[in-house]
């Protein structure tokens, strides 16, 4: 057919964005345009996931650094992986009230398959998503 066009490409609802299926959708080389199903936000007021960086250029007044989370790998209910801090680099933490003000140290869980729901956000925005 030299005049196909081949649509490499999938659009979906919040519900279809998790991790697993995310992953799936990519490794079968289509683009997901698909929103990221996050329930990550913090309404309360404490600095959410979104507001933590894992780069080493953070600094410790505008974000949590994420190279102080630390895990053993274990994967928890088949899909979650659990990254903490120690209580020592919490206890220090001039965002201490603001990120983990009931409990001594952070954790935050990731998506076994969080590489292919950051590769989704980064489309987002896009004509193709967009549309």
């Amino acid at each position: 057919m030299p005049n196909a066009v081949v649509i490499a490409g999938l659009a979906a609802d919040t519900a279809s964005g998790t991790g697993k299926f995310l992953h799936w959708v990519i490794a079968s080389g289509i683009t997901p345009h698909i929103p990221v199903w996050d329930m990550s936000k913090r309404e309360e007021g404490i600095l959410s996931r979104a507001d933590l960086r894992s780069t080493a250029s953070a600094t410790s007044t505008s974000a949590l650094r994420l190279s102080f989370l630390r895990t053993t790998g274990t994967v928890h209910d088949g899909w979650t992986i659990l990254y903490r801090a120690s209580t020592r680099d919490c206890g220090s933490c001039q965002l201490k009230s603001k990120c983990t003000p009931n409990m001594s140290f952070r954790k935050i869980p990731r998506d076994v398959h969080e590489d292919a729901r950051d590769a989704t956000r980064a489309l987002k925005g896009t004509p193709e998503f967009v549309r």
